[in-house]
Protein backbone atom coordinates (compact mmCIF):
# COMPACT_ATOMS: atom_id res chain seq x y z
CA UNK A 1 0.00 0.00 0.00
CA UNK A 2 2.83 2.37 0.82
CA UNK A 3 4.63 1.32 -2.34
CA UNK A 4 1.57 2.15 -4.45
CA UNK A 5 1.39 5.61 -2.89
CA UNK A 6 5.08 6.20 -3.61
CA UNK A 7 4.73 5.11 -7.22
CA UNK A 8 1.70 7.37 -7.69
CA UNK A 9 3.64 10.23 -6.10
CA UNK A 10 6.50 9.53 -8.49
CA UNK A 11 4.32 9.41 -11.59
CA UNK A 12 2.70 12.74 -10.73
CA UNK A 13 6.19 14.20 -10.88
CA UNK A 14 6.92 12.40 -14.13
CA UNK A 15 3.67 13.72 -15.60
CA UNK A 16 4.55 17.28 -14.66
CA UNK A 17 8.04 16.82 -16.08
CA UNK A 18 6.76 15.43 -19.38
CA UNK A 19 4.18 18.18 -19.84
CA UNK A 20 6.60 20.93 -18.90
CA UNK A 21 9.47 19.66 -21.01
CA UNK A 22 7.33 18.99 -24.08
CA UNK A 23 5.78 22.45 -23.91
CA UNK A 24 9.20 23.99 -23.10
CA UNK A 25 8.00 25.31 -19.74
CA UNK A 26 11.16 24.64 -17.78
CA UNK A 27 9.79 25.65 -14.39
CA UNK A 28 7.06 22.99 -14.60
CA UNK A 29 9.52 20.40 -15.88
CA UNK A 30 12.06 21.04 -13.13
CA UNK A 31 9.31 21.01 -10.51
CA UNK A 32 8.26 17.62 -11.85
CA UNK A 33 11.81 16.30 -11.57
CA UNK A 34 11.99 17.70 -8.03
CA UNK A 35 8.63 16.12 -7.17
CA UNK A 36 9.74 12.74 -8.55
CA UNK A 37 13.09 12.91 -6.77
CA UNK A 38 11.32 13.44 -3.44
CA UNK A 39 9.86 9.95 -3.82
CA UNK A 40 13.28 8.51 -4.61
CA UNK A 41 15.02 10.29 -1.73
CA UNK A 42 12.42 9.76 0.98
CA UNK A 43 11.98 6.06 0.34
CA UNK A 44 15.36 4.54 -0.59
CA UNK A 45 14.32 1.16 0.80
CA UNK A 46 12.26 0.60 -2.34
CA UNK A 47 15.33 1.01 -4.57
CA UNK A 48 13.81 3.76 -6.66
CA UNK A 49 17.16 5.23 -7.67
CA UNK A 50 16.70 3.99 -11.22
CA UNK A 51 13.50 6.03 -11.40
CA UNK A 52 15.53 9.20 -10.83
CA UNK A 53 17.67 8.30 -13.83
CA UNK A 54 14.52 7.57 -15.82
CA UNK A 55 13.04 10.95 -14.97
CA UNK A 56 16.12 12.82 -16.18
CA UNK A 57 16.30 10.71 -19.34
CA UNK A 58 12.62 11.34 -20.06
CA UNK A 59 13.15 15.05 -19.49
CA UNK A 60 15.74 15.22 -22.24
CA UNK A 61 13.68 13.07 -24.63
CA UNK A 62 10.60 15.25 -24.29
CA UNK A 63 12.62 18.47 -24.14
CA UNK A 64 14.26 17.77 -27.47
CA UNK A 65 11.00 16.63 -29.04
CA UNK A 66 9.47 19.91 -27.89
CA UNK A 67 12.40 21.79 -29.40
CA UNK A 68 11.86 20.03 -32.71
CA UNK A 69 8.17 20.99 -32.58
CA UNK A 70 9.15 24.64 -32.03
CA UNK A 71 11.72 24.53 -34.83
CA UNK A 72 9.12 23.20 -37.26
CA UNK A 73 6.74 25.97 -36.22
CA UNK A 74 9.44 28.58 -36.79
CA UNK A 75 10.20 27.25 -40.27
CA UNK A 76 6.62 27.84 -41.44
Amino acid sequence: MVFAAIVQFYFVGIGLMVIGSYLNIDSVAFFGIFWASIATLLFPEFHLAFLAFLSVALYFVFYFSGMQKDNKALEK
